[in-house]
């Protein structure tokens, strides 16, 4: 499965402030979600929150190559894409942020 599509290339590229795409080990816990382009002179740098199953969730750069020639288990399995994700949320609502807001 290609993990971007051209469609999400396209939102990628537009330094988005929502979510694009989910891409998750099917064989672990781990989970990024992608929000876009993190560096303008490079786009294999992206921006996205990161699940590492580790108890905790960070926001920061990861590299697009990497996610891609990524793999898992001894078979090496690669990463998948979440077809159904829709996408659309913050980076605040995804670290549980916006709870925060007025407290």
């Amino acid at each position: 499965m290609k993990l971007f599509t051209r469609e999400i290339e396209r939102k990628m590229a537009r330094g988005n402030q929502t979510s694009v795409c989910k891409i998750f080990n099917p064989y672990g816990n781990q989970t990024w979600i992608i929000f876009g382009e993190d560096d303008v002179r490079d786009s294999d740098i992206l921006f996205a929150v990161v699940d590492l199953g580790l108890g905790h969730i960070e926001a920061g750069s990861v590299s697009r190559s990497e996610l891609e020639s990524l793999r898992v288990t001894k078979w090496e399995f690669p990463l998948e894409r979440d077809r159904h994700y829709r996408g659309g949320q913050t980076v605040e609502e995804l670290l549980g942020l916006d709870t925060l807001v007025g407290a």
